[in-house]
Order: C-alpha cells, then sequence, then structure tokens
C-alpha cells in the first residue's frame, strides 16, 4: 500500500509482472492529495476508516476509467 510494499512485490516479481505494479492512490478521485494508503495499525478505529475511505475511493476512480474505457495510469505515467 506504499512505495516499500511495491519495491518488495517488484523485486519478488519477473520483469514483465514488475513493471504492472504501481501505487493505488493515483486512482483515487476524491483524495488526490494522497499519494499512498498509510499503515492503520497506529491510529485506532480512526486509522482504518481513512485507510477504508481511501481504497474505496481508489477503487472507485478504476471502476470509473475502466466503464469510461481509459486507460488506467501510474504514477510515473505509463499506462497499464
Amino acid at each position: 500500500m506504499d512505495q516499500s510494499h511495491v519495491d518488495w512485490m517488484r523485486k519478488r516479481s519477473d520483469a514483465l509482472t514488475a513493471g504492472r505494479i504501481c501505487l493505488l492512490m493515483p486512482m483515487a478521485r476524491l483524495h488526490a492529495a494522497a499519494h499512498e494508503v498509510p499503515d492503520p495499525y497506529y491510529g485506532g478505529p480512526a486509522g482504518f476508516e481513512r485507510v477504508l475511505d481511501l481504497v474505496e475511493d481508489a477503487c472507485d476512480g478504476i471502476v470509473e476509467r475502466l466503464r469510461a474505457g481509459q486507460p488506467l495510469q501510474r504514477l510515473q505515467g505509463q499506462v497499464l
């Protein structure tokens, strides 16, 4: 959910798959200022609610783009 997770997954993936692993939050519509999904563990119940809001927003953004036939964009501007 953050860059360290992306890095960890890319190290364990083949070259084709590694290039498709990216952060979720660039897909968000309402929470554009959030670049990564934070670890909710130390935020109590409010931290988990925040993470849920972020993930739902980004997933809604993915669905919206797919329905419109738009490509999914990575942070670096590459098309998935």
